[in-house]
């Protein structure tokens, strides 16, 4: 009985690998649906994360069609970032601010997918490569309205740079991370990257 049930498990293992674009999902009822996958729709934007390494989101910033990007965020949620004297901290519409807010400006997270965590997926870029990274995603017609650093003393923190900038298709904040380099913070090596859209107040 064991061999009869390895043996359908292993042809129900092979004719799923043989299938190039076909997968079978099953529910929790046990219904099953066969879906197929089409190569050249866009995964920008989703809800899933679809890439983890640096590498792949490297590769999505090499075949990036910014035509893609709608630059959506979840509107329903009640939670937002916004920036005090130290960063970017999250709020709520429900709770107060546990830092006092630097302005009124709200954002949400925005191109989650082309995001680098500096604590999960750390990059190890120039300034100058992490704004060519920008400029793949946003708009075309972005223009700087500011760049500011929030530093801390702590070799073991990781400095932030925001850079503010204008478009017809929303404002944003992008975060850069850094790190120290010989106990120094340096501003010209770029460890994670962050999007972020101004929202409605």
């Amino acid at each position: 009985m064991k061999l009869k049930a390895l043996l359908v498990s292993l042809g129900l293992i092979l004719m799923v690998g043989c299938s190039d674009n076909t997968e079978v999902e099953e529910d929790l009822e046990g219904n099953t649906e066969e879906v197929v996958f089409n190569e050249n729709e866009s995964t920008y934007d989703s809800d899933v994360a679809v890439t983890t390494s640096k590498y792949d989101i490297l590769e999505l910033y090499d075949s990036v069609d910014k035509n893609d990007l709608k630059y959506e965020y979840d509107e329903d949620g009640p939670s937002y970032l916004y920036e005090y004297n130290g960063g970017m901290a999250y709020g709520s519409d429900n709770s107060e601010n546990f830092m006092p807010s630097i302005n009124d400006k709200k954002y949400k997270p925005v191109l989650e997918e082309f995001s680098f965590a500096s604590e999960e997926n750390p990059i190890n870029k120039s300034y100058d490569e992490a704004i060519e990274l920008v400029k793949k995603v946003l708009p075309d017609d972005i223009k700087k309205v500011d760049e500011r650093d929030y530093i801390d003393g702590d070799p073991n923190y990781i400095g932030i740079r925001i850079l503010e900038y204008s478009s017809s298709k929303g404002n944003f904040l992008v975060a850069f991370a850094h790190g120290y380099t010989d106990g120094v913070y340096d501003k010209d090596k770029v460890a994670g990257i962050n999007y972020h859209i101004e929202i409605d107040g």
